[in-house]
């Protein structure tokens, strides 16, 4: 399934985007839908018995893309898509 695909199903309003650099635990960032998504054509695998805390609980995850920057040149990005929803806080603003 390509993140153009996930964009398709009616539960999913994002995805989420993990990344690491070097042996960095990967940071998480939620991405909701719209405009236009850097990794569109990205195939995401189904995501056999795994740990589901390694993958935050999605369905369906990338490889890991090598994406460096000058200040990381080892930096990865992986996509997750059909998990669950980042928590948001009640509190006002």
């Amino acid at each position: 399934m390509s993140l153009s695909g996930c964009d398709g199903c009616l539960e999913a309003i994002g995805y989420w985007v993990q990344v690491r650099s070097g042996d960095d635990e990967p940071k998480s960032e939620f991405c909701l839908f719209g405009g236009v998504p850097e990794w569109k054509h990205e195939v995401l695998e189904k995501i056999a018995e795994a740990d589901p805390d390694e993958y935050l609980g999605n369905l369906y995850a990338s490889d890991w893309i090598y994406d460096p920057t000058h200040q990381e040149p080892d930096r990865e990005v992986r996509l997750l898509a059909l998990g669950p929803l980042p928590t948001l806080s009640s509190q006002p603003l």
